[in-house]
């Protein structure tokens, strides 16, 4: 009997047909979903009920959406986040989990330096007023000019610093504490605590992973002891910042601006689109085209890989089901 795969991230397939090929030779009888939309809940427990390998966005993958699969063996996310996935649950049903975590990485630092300057300079406020037939110039400000802080040194975050470090900002200020300091070396970093990245930073690129600890990382506490004119980028993770306390911020002029690509829940409805000094966009920090098409080759090759031998390229590894078991999660 064929193996099942279910594809529930979308669009999949449409830059290029070699990723669906690859799938068709290897024997396997693959879904893709067919909404323009993420599947409900029940729709995916449905979807579930006879699949072999699941091909993943950042569907929900709690214990109670695996527990209808009773067939399956491997997921596999398509992106590096793992926050939607129960991981420990995955481990007791012995279903093996996957990911790109190099995929991204370029496209989503490129998208966060756009937001970055489009932020800083005010570009999208500049819009909103031409569209309403207005002709207004706003001041905005060069890196060069800003501290930058960068909250999270992993794959992305170290790209983004890569990045504005060209643009020679004022101190690029780095909030990890597991950091490694020598994939770095060669920048001028300053190296700090998260209360003085909130204090002393011009704009905050956020970088860090969806956990019980950093979930509300960024909540009113956070955004009233930032410098008034501060801009708050986020394409890490929904989650991290409380979205309703944002809107508060940006609505009293605590802060001055920013830019939010990913949400709490997606896709998102909230407030945060309504103002003008917010940037708002559709978690699309890491689709370029020739990132998406390397990550669809990628997932469909450890789908194929696994089907043929057991191996695994990208397998995630035990610490992160550690750290999960840790925290009781």
């Amino acid at each position: 009997m064929k193996k099942r795969l279910l594809i529930t991230t979308i669009p999949f397939g449409e830059i290029d047909s070699f990723p669906l090929q690859m799938l068709k030779e290897a024997d396997i009888n693959f879904k893709i979903n067919p909404n323009s939309r993420k599947y409900k809940p029940e729709e995916l427990k449905k979807e579930l009920l006879d699949i072999n390998y699941l091909i993943a966005g950042t569907d929900n993958l709690s214990s109670e959406i695996l527990d209808n699969a009773k067939n399956l063996e491997l997921i596999v996310r398509l992106g590096i986040g793992l926050d939607s996935v129960d991981l420990s649950y995955a481990k007791k049903r012995n279903i093996k989990v996957s990911y790109t975590p190099d995929g991204p990485t370029s496209s989503v630092a490129e998208f966060t330096l756009g937001l970055i300057i489009s932020s800083l300079r005010q570009s999208f406020k500049s819009h909103i007023q031409m569209k309403d037939g207005n002709w207004k110039k706003y001041l905005g400000k060069s890196i060069s000019e800003c501290n930058i802080g960068i909250l999270g040194a992993g794959r992305i975050g170290r790209e983004v610093i890569r990045l504005i470090s060209q643009f020679n900002p004022k101190k690029i200020l780095v909030c990890d504490p597991l950091v490694d300091k020598s994939a770095l070396k060669k920048f001028k970093i300053n190296y700090v605590v998260k209360r003085e990245l909130i204090k002393l930073s011009d704009l905050i690129s956020i970088h860090i992973p969806l956990t019980n600890e950093t979930k509300n990382f960024f909540s009113t506490q956070e955004l009233i002891q930032m410098k008034p004119n501060c801009h708050l980028i986020n394409t890490s993770r929904g989650g991290i910042i409380n979205e309703n306390d944002l809107y508060n911020a940006l609505k009293s002029g605590e802060i001055e601006g920013a830019a939010i690509d990913v949400f709490e829940n997606e896709p998102y409805n909230g407030n945060l689109k309504n103002l003008e000094n917010c940037i708002v966009t559709s978690h699309m920090s890491p689709m370029s085209s020739q990132a998406r098409l390397k990550m669809e080759n990628d997932v469909v090759r450890e789908v194929i890989n696994f089907k043929e031998n057991g191996h695994l390229n990208n397998e995630v590894p035990n610490i992160e089901y550690k750290k999960r078991e840790n925290r009781g999660i």
